[in-house]
């Protein structure tokens, strides 16, 4: 079992990268496997692979653990396209520790780790969060119809590397 999570995880990027070109999503994946190819081209700093995993419609909802909404998908391209202009993702981790599916709806919960650099001054930052996903199947592939990020109880939200 693990040596398959494992051979699924090294072909999710190939597989995510000819689905974005299609806007197809990645068909056949299970939720937690649409989550990992999302942080990947994340990291990838591949912004229109990334924006796939992402319902397509005015239902989106995005929680930034700042407490800034972005509703619907036009909002949050915009808000990504500034960010992506701004910072280089190095590194990420997501590490879910609960997912569950009902039907055509799916969730999941856990811990996202980044390591990011400003392009304005080269600052390196640390990023920590608690993120849920709620997702929704389009009959095809999962698409993230909700995301909330918080702080962690005791660690920074963002804090300076040196």
């Amino acid at each position: 079992m693990l040596l398959m999570r494992r051979l699924v995880f090294l072909l999710l990027p190939a597989l995510a990268a000819g689905c974005a070109a299609t806007g197809a999503g990645l068909p056949d994946a299970t939720p937690e496997e649409t989550l990992e190819a999302w942080s990947e081209a994340w990291v990838a700093g591949e912004l229109d692979r990334m924006l796939a995993f992402y319902d397509d419609s005015d239902d989106l909802v995005v929680i930034h653990s700042s407490g800034h909404v972005r509703r619907g998908h036009a909002e949050l391209v915009a808000d990504y396209e500034t960010a992506f202009e701004d910072t280089v993702f190095e590194e990420a981790a997501l590490d879910l520790s609960e997912v569950g599916q009902a039907g055509g709806a799916a969730w999941a919960t856990g811990r996202l780790r980044a390591t990011s650099r400003r392009r304005a001054d080269d600052s390196r930052w640390r990023l920590e969060l608690n993120t849920t996903f709620v997702l929704r199947s389009d009959g095809d592939a999962w698409r993230i119809v909700l995301e909330q990020s918080t702080p962690v109880a005791g660690i920074p939200r963002i804090r300076p590397l040196e």
